[in-house]
């Protein structure tokens, strides 16, 4: 560095990465399937990163109760080595929820899944005596 002073002594030399994007697009065909009263099946499309954009880590399936803010949501992360389904379990049975699905990368979490999908959780009821 050189100020009024003069020149200083040279700084160590350091390596930094830059990461590249996010995912930009979201992932598609998202479909949710009713396991039980408190468990659903989702599955969406594979989400393709371009250059500009770090390989993929995996998916967020992310929940929340439609009444509240998606800050309170709950996110299932899928490698991206398993297949393209999670399993949402502990939803209870009678409510509604929304539901997305995002990429994610070093470079930060990718576009959602839009719009939001709506379900209701079945009550359960048993015919087995």
């Amino acid at each position: 560095a050189f100020n009024s002073a003069g020149e200083g002594p040279e700084s160590e030399r350091y390596l930094e990465r830059t990461f590249r994007k996010a995912p930009q697009k979201p992932p598609a065909s998202v479909n949710v399937w009713a396991v039980n009263p408190s468990t659903v099946r989702v599955v969406w499309r594979y989400v393709q990163p371009t250059d500009e954009e770090e390989p993929l880590i995996g998916y967020k399936v992310r929940v929340w109760e439609i009444d509240q803010d998606m800050s309170t949501a709950n996110d299932t992360l899928v490698p991206v080595e398993h297949k393209l389904e999670a399993y949402v379990t502990s939803l209870t049975p009678g409510k509604t929820y929304n539901l997305r699905v995002l990429a994610y990368s070093n470079g930060g979490d990718g576009r959602m899944s839009s719009p939001p999908i709506t379900f209701q959780m079945g009550d359960y009821h048993s015919d087995a005596y």
